[in-house]
């Protein structure tokens, strides 16, 4: 197979070492990608594990490899619970698990840091089947404002515009742009009432969890408004 044709190769430290070991990390890289299922791997798989991981004592190559796979969705998972609260809150934990499940089956991790996960998860809510036209647009806003508070809270930090320099710069070669950690939204929905409103719930719903173990809060939706937000950073904290 590829997969021991390559692992082969490279072993035997080939001037294109480096190259063969990307490819490796490549197809480690696919069968992570590969989402669990069913206990039954599919052959491609098994045929990546068998010759690219060895089996140990207790597990075969195929286990080994699950385990990867395995906590590869589970953090993806988790970590997209985190950034979109107020999303989960909408969907509810089934839904939302289906959904992202079809989000990281189109957009695969591509990244080093787990922040740009989301990244394409606003314009896949309009692309997601089994939403309505009216849920996608309420999803969609949702999960743009979720977007729009993460890129305030990490984006590169400007220096602030200086009035004063204006005199000393050629008007016709001017460009005046907005500070990469401020976004503005149009939204149909109170979405900026619902986000507040929904960290203030799972923080008292959190401790409610951790003495009484109280299940999730029921779903819920914002209310219907006509608004115009902007989220953006001040002093190492995030407003709108």
């Amino acid at each position: 197979s590829k997969a021991r044709r390559l692992l082969e190769s490279w072993l035997r430290m080939s001037c294109n070492s480096k190259d063969e070991l990307a490819e490796i990390q490549k197809l480690f890289s696919a069968a992570v990608f590969r989402q669990p299922g069913c206990k039954t791997l599919d052959s491609a798989f098994e045929d990546i594990a068998m010759n690219l991981i060895k089996p140990c004592a207790t597990q075969s190559s195929s286990e080994r490899l699950g385990v990867y796979r395995e906590q590869y969705w589970y953090r993806a998972y988790d970590s997209l619970a985190d950034d979109f609260p107020s999303l989960v809150k909408v969907l509810g934990a089934e839904v939302f698990e289906n959904f992202v499940s079809a989000y990281l089956d189109r957009f695969k991790s591509s990244s080093y840091t787990l922040r740009d996960l989301g990244q394409q998860l606003p314009q896949f809510c309009l692309d997601y089947p089994a939403f309505s036209t009216e849920q996608k647009e309420l999803i969609f806003q949702i999960a743009s404002f979720e977007w729009a508070e993460i890129v305030a809270f990490d984006s590169a930090v400007v220096d602030d515009f200086d009035a004063s320099t204006l005199s000393t710069v050629d008007g016709t070669r001017l460009h005046l742009s907005l500070k990469p950690n401020l976004t503005l939204l149009s939204l149909s929905w109170a979405i900026d009432e619902f986000v507040q409103k929904t960290l203030c719930v799972e923080k008292c719903a959190e401790t409610a969890r951790l003495n009484r173990n109280v299940e999730h809060s029921p779903i819920c939706y914002p209310r219907r408004e006509t608004n115009f937000v902007v989220v953006y950073r001040h002093e190492q904290s995030v407003f709108y």
